[in-house]
């Protein structure tokens, strides 16, 4: 008799403790940050079709900016890219053309 007493109670503590576990454990949705859709330089040239030389000579920092930097890597906004294709399709300008307007050395000049 005093062994059954001593299994319910150590049953209804074992269903206590599964319990509190359950709760404490439960899988949880991970939470949503609102990160700005990044690309990488790779991306960029082909969506741009230009070389390496001329996104690093006339394109990065004049007309694109990063907005992320990881290791040597920099990141672009996609829409700017986006942006600056529409504006070039546009024109009908080369990139190197496209960044005169908005260069330093010109409006100092």
């Amino acid at each position: 008799m005093e062994t059954t007493n001593i299994s319910h109670l150590i049953l209804r503590e074992l269903r206590e403790i599964r319990k509190l576990l359950r709760e404490y454990f439960r899988p949880k949705a991970p939470k949503e940050v609102d990160l700005p859709d990044l690309v990488e330089v790779t991306w960029i040239l082909r969506e741009l079709g230009i070389g390496r030389t001329t996104f690093y000579k006339h394109v990065k920092n004049k007309l694109l900016f990063p907005k992320l930097r990881i290791g040597n890597r920099d990141y672009f906004e996609r829409h700017a890219v986006r942006n600056l294709k529409n504006a070039h399709e546009r024109s009908h300008l080369p990139y190197r053309k496209l960044d005169r307007g908005n260069s330093p050395r010109q409006q100092a000049a």
